[in-house]
């Protein structure tokens, strides 16, 4: 698990990626990849920038826990579209065998 006190951000420009984790602000881009958690992404906050660099610092089984989230929330699509397949799938397989 990581100790986030050594990331915690000093100066916040709000264009910025953003990210907090446990009710701290920390800066994401010091944090080292796939070193995220799965208890410390589930209290990850984050504007569209910060989840952008999140995604590259998660473990694993958090990545895992991310993919089968976003596909629970989208929208149906077909499955004759690239992306059909990708969510209908292509991408359902791939976790399986993950």
């Amino acid at each position: 698990m990581v100790d986030f006190k050594k990331y915690i951000k000093q100066n916040s420009n709000p264009y910025d990626a953003y990210v907090s984790i446990n009710g701290e602000e920390i800066d994401i881009n010091c944090v080292l990849d796939k070193s995220i958690t799965l208890e410390q992404y589930k209290t990850a906050r984050a504007n569209s920038e910060g989840f952008k660099v999140l995604y590259s610092k998660l473990n694993n089984e958090a990545l895992k826990y991310a993919v089968e989230n976003c596909l629970f929330n989208c929208g149906y699509t077909d499955a004759i579209t690239y992306n059909g397949l990708l969510q209908t799938y292509l991408v359902p397989e791939l976790l399986k065998r993950l």
